[in-house]
């Protein structure tokens, strides 16, 4: 009985399980892979870590990532 994970079925497509393993993580390459896919530029702000306490007063999710420093 075979009990990798990883294995390859019968008709020889690899799992899901193995391609999300080796699949790249980071965030901007998933989204600049999606855009390319869809046909679109990508398009990124990015918010100054001095700005995250000030714009916490007006939007709570800002808040929580600065009390948390998910920076």
């Amino acid at each position: 009985m075979n009990r990798n994970i990883c294995s390859t079925n019968a008709v020889g497509f690899s799992s899901g399980l193995e391609h999300a393993m080796r699949a790249d993580r980071r965030p901007r390459r998933l989204l600049q892979s999606s855009a390319d896919e869809l046909g679109l530029a990508l398009e990124l702000t990015v918010l100054p870590l001095w700005l995250l306490p000030i714009a916490g007063l007006f939007n709570c999710f800002l808040k929580e990532v600065w009390d948390m420093r998910y920076t």
